[in-house]
């Protein structure tokens, strides 16, 4: 099998190396194979070509080659398809470019008029193919073959395949698809004269010291899958075919049943195991959040701990609190900086409405989210010294958003505790003490470094220590 890789690097016996933009021929090969990722690059290696609109724009005279090479190119392509032969192109997104058209204006008069040169818009890569594609960038390795075939090339080789486009409409039918999901990163379309266009994940650049392993790991797997395609009818077995069977066929297929039905169990779990972090996660919010996810994610914290919870009123209170029959309001504030005496007047504002509307000596709790953009780690003190005077003397509680989430947590392990807590908010005047140790709510993490290397590495220490949702 002859094969030519046209800015693709993909390098082995047996395969010659070409620029797209190249005179080199396509028709001596079986197989080409075009990486475009810097096809527009190679028409823009002037330093003083410009920009319009965020894209590259070509000056006059590569403008001229760049169009001249995309029809020569596309032709090529459609004959070297219709004489049976195989095209494969490792997508990328649009490249969209703006050429000199050739034409000229004149702005002004004079000795003030200026020529400028008139562009116009085009996607390079996908005037360059005589088939339909529509897509948008994104990147990322998680690949599902939906093809037999480029599942085992795949295997071979999953670590040197990403996507870097989701095609939105595409040739023939799909090979792959980002995992999870029904968004199509690859296709196969059979053309007149058995031509095959192929549309594949893009490869990882080989790094010299890989380059050995990687000539044998990728190229070989990927062009002995071509080379079945190749056999196309010829290759595939008719139906009737299935009647005739090995003696070992039936263990076989008993087996797979087995293997295909335990990871449907597999999938299923990891689904539900996805779920409940992603529920556990909203715990987060508490020291990460503002506005009303801060307040939803407190509301359900001081449920956990045992109050029974109301919305405040719209323009009010955030939460209205309840507990062994005392009354509580609640302001909750997420901020990037500290808590101010604002947010205590505020608090104080609505405890004030509490008491005119008929509840008696409403306790007040100021949770507050500071620094909230900060590692835990690294955030100074949420309450300064200038508001606790103010704070004290009304006998508000103050709460940090983290120490709510330790609280919850110790609820939900243990509802044992829920009065103890509950009852040291009511009684607590001024800054909360403990619950502040963020050890006590994750998982440590331990630094290790790789023999031979001086990169530190974080590695999770085995343990659990997660809220179910």
């Amino acid at each position: 099998m002859r094969i030519l890789a046209l800015d693709a690097d993909i390098h082995g016996p047996g395969i010659d190396e070409a620029a797209f933009r190249s005179a080199k021929s396509m028709f001596e090969y079986d197989v080409v194979v075009w990486d475009p990722a810097s096809f527009v690059g190679t028409y823009a290696r002037d330093p003083w070509n410009a920009t319009y609109q965020g894209y590259p724009c070509i000056s006059t005279d590569d403008s001229a080659r760049l169009i001249a090479d995309v029809a020569r190119r596309r032709k090529e392509i459609i004959s070297f398809l219709e004489m049976g032969r195989v095209f494969v192109v490792l997508s990328a997104p649009p490249s969209h470019v703006y050429y000199a058209t050739g034409e000229t204006k004149t702005s002004g008069t004079g000795r003030n008029a200026t020529k400028i040169n008139t562009v116009a818009s085009l996607d390079a890569v996908g005037s360059c193919l005589p088939v339909e594609i529509e897509s948008t960038e994104g990147v990322g390795d998680g690949i599902e073959p939906k093809d037999e075939g480029f599942r085992a090339v795949w295997r071979a080789s999953r670590d040197a395949w990403f996507y870097r486009a989701i095609f939105t409409k595409f040739p023939g039918t799909p090979l792959a698809t980002v995992s999870g999901t029904d968004k199509v990163i690859a296709s196969i379309l059979r053309t007149k004269g058995e031509g095959i266009f192929l549309l594949l994940p893009a490869l990882y650049p080989i790094l010299e010291d890989d380059r050995e392993d990687a000539e044998d790991d990728v190229p070989k797997s990927l062009f002995s899958w071509i080379s079945q395609l190749k056999g196309g009818k010829e290759n595939q077995l008719p139906e009737w075919a299935e009647r005739y069977k090995f003696p070992e066929d039936l263990q076989r297929s008993a087996r797979i049943a087995e293997l295909e039905e335990t990871l449907a169990s597999v999938l299923d779990e990891i689904e539900i195991r996805k779920a409940e972090k992603a529920a556990a996660d909203q715990w987060k919010l508490l020291f990460t959040s503002s506005g009303s996810a801060l307040e939803e994610q407190a509301k359900r914290a001081f449920e956990e701990i045992g109050f029974t919870v109301q919305d405040g009123p719209p323009g009010r209170t955030d939460l209205r609190l309840e507990w062994e029959g005392r009354q509580a309001v609640a302001e909750v504030k997420g901020v990037g900086k500290s808590a101010t005496e604002g947010n205590a007047a505020q608090l104080e504002k609505w405890i004030s409405e509490e008491r005119i509307a008929g509840v008696q000596d409403p306790k007040g709790l100021l949770v507050v989210n500071a620094w909230r953009k900060e590692a835990l780690e690294d955030r100074r003190d949420t309450f300064p010294h200038q508001m606790l005077k103010f704070c004290k003397q009304r006998e508000h509680c103050l709460v940090t958003g983290f120490q709510l989430l330790a609280m919850a947590r110790a609820c939900r392990e243990d509802p044992g505790r829920k009065a103890e807590v509950a009852r040291s908010l009511m009684e607590t005047v001024g800054v909360m003490p403990g619950w502040s140790e963020v050890s006590s709510v994750f998982v440590a993490q331990a630094t290790e470094v790789v023999e031979g290397s001086t990169d530190p590495k974080t590695a999770e220490v085995q343990g659990e220590n997660v809220v179910e949702a």
